[in-house]
């Protein structure tokens, strides 16, 4: 008796191994195709604060929407709003939507742009780059396109084909086809 529980212990032991094997063999895997680029983390509604080398806020961005990419590193951002830090006037950026390269450095804002200058003086005035798409090398605070872009400010409005604006400098070079309104009476 005692071999024939033995026996019936271990062939249900066997069964229920094979049963579970081919259980678990049934159910599909899910892959990536070759050569596509699939979120591997995400985050919603978020606030992140990048620092400087002295550890001070070099910005803040804040969105609705992060996917980070594996394959190549990169970062898509869904309605980013970022506000760069300086003692020279800061800078508010909204766009759409942005993608950050794999080295964190380099943002690429697309769709519906706009760049406004806070004055940090009574010697700077405010300003405002509206166009479809800006780049922005975070590190030296350099913002440029090569796509049509409106800059308005208290007294003018230019209408460019590119521009360069460097924070750290407030130098704002218009590219080409510029054209413009100064109104002294605004």
């Amino acid at each position: 008796m005692k071999r024939t529980l033995t026996l019936f212990a271990v062939l249900l032991i066997a069964a229920l191994s094979l049963w579970l094997n081919e259980y678990f063999k049934q159910r599909p895997e899910i892959h990536a195709p070759v050569g596509e680029n699939f979120p591997d983390y995400f985050m919603d509604n978020f606030t992140l604060t990048s620092m400087d080398k002295n550890g001070q806020p070099a910005y803040t961005l804040q969105a609705s929407k992060l996917r980070h990419f594996a394959n190549d590193d990169s970062l898509e951002i869904l309605g980013p709003e970022i506000h760069f830090h300086s003692q020279k006037g800061q800078w508010q950026v909204n766009a759409d939507k942005a993608i950050i390269e794999k080295g964190r450095t380099r943002m690429h804002l697309h769709q519906h742009v706009v760049l406004q200058r806070q004055p940090a003086d009574s010697h700077t005035t405010d300003l405002q780059i509206s166009t479809s798409y800006l780049q922005i090398d975070t590190q030296a605070r350099i913002a440029s396109t090569d796509k049509p872009a409106r800059v308005t400010g208290p007294q003018l409005t230019l209408d460019t084909d590119g521009l360069r604006y460097e924070q750290k400098t407030g130098k704002l070079e218009l590219l080409s086809n510029v054209r413009g309104v100064y109104d002294k009476t605004r």
